[in-house]
């Protein structure tokens, strides 16, 4: 992959890569079960003709009475009735297995009670076999076609048990045709539906970076304004499409366009030359009173231009939370001091709306890719284990791999869900009193296995703890990552720790690797979204950049908190605290 092709560009080949390696599997998933739907349905039809017209041409009286030239006429009729299907051999049974007619006469008469299907067809169920032939010519093998042998119960009135059983043999050569051209047709659908669903997420990053070129013209024409003339200034403000408000060092309105009384509900003839605090309440995406940036900004006395697009709302006149992105930067005036401020809104409610069909987008086809995920795992875990047969080494490599890319992608898959319940707060499980040193020492256990790959030893001993109000299954996710992280992410011979402390109403724990380390710019970002640490150890350790950003969110889930600290090249610590709960014991 080039490392010089811009993000999104990587993005969209790497999608490209993903929907055309799907395409195939489910094609090899859906071509692999094409086969036996269609011939069971030709079996289902066949045996309704069949039981029609025996109802019609042979009593029940005929498979109760075992003369057969008295019943040859009644048989020969049923047998040129049928004579449409195309039926290569026939044998009809009565309920004890004796041939009452066939197609080769000296075979009437004949028992045929130790054949397999015939005594399934006797239980009441159709019974079908495909077989291949073959015929002797000038001493080779010729192989003339592929036959279908069906065993078909014949009922009378409301009976449980059947009269008797007709045996057919068919020529599906067709059907397999037929089969070939369904395939075909198959290959087309799911390749066209992928690639739309293709063009459908291209279309979509495309028009989210044209929104964010023409936001950025719009503060580049906000730059350009305050340079103009009064009158230019005042006509630039009443057409702008983004808000803006500009303040002295008080912090009075002393412009005001039209764009911002859209955003707050408040008219410039109403906010002139009173206090910005007043008509500009800034909250965050909870509704909470959030941090006075403007003000901030005035009282430091340095200040810079800078851009606040996370978790920003302005609470208009309604009472409504609109969602913004705030820029402030300064006016100077002699001596480089501050005369005010001006700021920028932009209302933020067409790209919240786009993020979220977004995020129902990815939610969507995660969840839809989850159970075609599974089954190819389920199905290479059987071919592995044997199920299918014995197969050979050759085989075994590519399907294994295949099996660790699968699992590799159902993890993603699985995290990304985690990611969106935890945007939309959809993030719901129950807390209740957890003793994790047991938990911890099972974790330990079963991750040695990985840490003596590397000649990594995990230490940890178990100790008696309070309890602490959690939830089981989601602390040991929260573990386990922690440790995974701590082992592929230090050389190998290297030691990793596990400790507690106990401190108030809290238990902290500790996990302590002697690994790569990392910078205070680096720790700044650990536990955004998507984010990974690339250098020269860590450009090969694999990873999606989602596991610290769930694990965070665990953790405040369960009221607790999560921090770390790191120095490059001297190793890493991850601490969280979570609260005591009720129970008190080992």
């Amino acid at each position: 992959m080039n490392l010089g092709m811009s993000p999104t560009r990587k993005f969209l080949v790497l999608s490209f890569v993903a929907f055309a390696t799907l395409g195939l599997v489910l094609n090899i998933f859906i071509n692999k079960n094409i086969k036996e739907y269609v011939i069971d349905k030709n079996k289902h039809e066949i045996s309704h003709h069949i039981r029609d017209h025996a109802k019609e041409y042979l009593g029940e009286t005929v498979f109760k009475n075992p003369n057969f030239q008295k019943n040859k006429s009644s048989f020969e009729d049923f047998y040129k009735a049928i004579g449409y299907l195309d039926s290569k051999k026939i044998k009809i049974y009565d309920s004890d297995s004796n041939i009452l007619f066939a197609n080769e006469a000296s075979l009437i008469g004949q028992n045929y009670r130790d054949n397999k299907e015939l005594n399934e067809a006797l239980e009441g169920r159709d019974v079908a076999e495909i077989l291949n032939r073959k015929k002797e010519q000038d001493t080779k093998d010729e192989e003339v076609g592929n036959l279908m042998e069906i065993y078909i119960p014949v009922f009378y009135d409301e009976k449980t048990s059947p009269s008797g059983v007709i045996e057919l043999y068919f020529d599906i050569s067709g059907v397999y045709e037929d089969i070939a051209a369904i395939q075909k047709n198959i290959w087309f659908i799911t390749g066209s539906s992928l690639f739309l669903l293709y063009l459908l997420l291209y279309w979509t990053f495309k028009k989210t970076a044209d929104l964010l070129i023409e936001k950025n013209r719009a503060l580049i024409e906000v730059s350009k304004t305050l340079k103009m003339s009064e009158e230019q200034d005042e006509a630039m403000m009443e057409s702008m499409g983004e808000g803006l408000i500009v303040v002295n060092n008080q912090g009075q309105i002393l412009q005001y366009n039209p764009k911002v009384e859209e955003i707050t509900g408040y008219a410039s003839q109403d906010v002139m030359f009173r206090h910005y605090r007043h008509f500009v309440d800034i909250r965050d995406k909870e509704g909470a009173k959030a941090k006075d940036l403007v003000m901030s900004a005035l009282k430091e006395g340095t200040v810079v231009r800078k851009t606040y697009r996370e978790n920003i709302n302005i609470r208009n006149k309604e009472g409504k939370l609109i969602p913004v992105a705030l820029t402030i930067a300064p006016i100077y005036g002699k001596e480089s001091k501050i005369r005010g401020m001006v700021f920028t809104i932009h209302d933020a409610r067409a790209e919240k709306e786009l993020d979220k069909v977004k995020d129902e987008f990815v939610y969507v086809i995660a969840h839809e890719l989850s159970n075609p995920i599974f089954t190819v795992s389920s199905y290479l875990d059987m071919v592995l284990d044997g199920s299918y047969g014995e197969i050979s080494a050759s085989i075994k490599t590519p399907v294994t791999t295949a099996l660790s890319v699968s699992k590799q992608l159902s993890t993603l898959v699985s995290d990304l869900l985690e990611v969106l319940r935890s945007e939309s707060g959809q993030m719901k499980f129950d807390l209740a009193p957890v003793n994790i040193s047991p938990i911890i020492s099972d974790i330990v256990k079963d991750l040695s296995i990985k840490a003596k790959t590397k000649k990594i030893k995990l230490h940890y001993v178990e100790t008696k703890l309070p309890y602490v109000n959690s939830n089981e299954i989601k602390i040991k996710e929260v573990i386990i990552n922690l440790i995974d992280n701590a082992i592929k992410y230090s050389p190998e011979g290297k030691n990793v720790y596990i400790k507690h402390a106990v401190s108030k109403d809290k238990v902290i724990t500790e996990i302590q690797d002697e690994g790569f380390g990392m910078s205070k710019s680096e720790r700044e970002h650990l536990f955004e979204k998507f984010y990974r640490i690339r250098t020269d150890e860590t450009k090969e350790i694999s990873g999606t950049g989602l596991g610290l950003f769930i694990v965070k969110a665990l953790i405040k889930k369960m009221n607790g908190d999560i921090w770390v600290d790191s120095e490059k090249g001297k190793g890493t610590t991850f601490s969280f605290s979570l609260k005591v709960g009720n129970k008190d014991k080992s």
